[in-house]
This record gives C-alpha cells, sequence and structure tokens, in this order.
C-alpha cells in the first residue's frame, strides 16, 4: 500500500483502491484501516478499501496446486458477527 501511494504520489494521482479477498474474520481489514490512516498522513494520498468474501471459506480444491493435504474447503469462513 505505501509503495502504491508513493507512486500514486509522484504521478500525481489522489486516491489508490485496496483490495483484499478472502475477508474471512476481518483481521486484515482491520490492520490495513490502521495503516492506510497513517499512510494518508505521511503521503496525502487517500486510499479506498475494499473487501471480498463469499462467506462460505475456501471452496474444493480441483487439483494438487490447491495444496488439498494443507487446506480444506470451508477453512476460513467468514466471521459475520
Amino acid at each position: 500500500m505505501y509503495q502504491a501511494a508513493r507512486l500514486a504520489k509522484l504521478l500525481g494521482i489522489p486516491r489508490v483502491s485496496v483490495l483484499e479477498f478472502g475477508v474471512a474474520g476481518g483481521n486484515g481489514l482491520v490492520v490495513i484501516e490502521q495503516h492506510a490512516r497513517w499512510i494518508q498522513r505521511e503521503l496525502g494520498v487517500h486510499l479506498e478499501i475494499y473487501g471480498f468474501d463469499t462467506g462460505e471459506g475456501l471452496p474444493e480444491p480441483l487439483d494438487y496446486r490447491d495444496v488439498p493435504y494443507a487446506w480444506k474447503a470451508g477453512f476460513f469462513k467468514m466471521d459475520r458477527d
């Protein structure tokens, strides 16, 4: 985020979008928001934060590249509360 904001400032771009895919419990978004506030104060570039999640956790593994021995379907379900 910091490097993207630095580049945006150099290019005269006033805002940058930050995306998180797979929000799960939301802790990552909280940390992103904390860092974004610091970056915005330091560099003056506004960071727009978006989080996406199906809420169902990981899908069924399709092949070995999904590392099925380590990750199972449903891991990291979203904590909606």
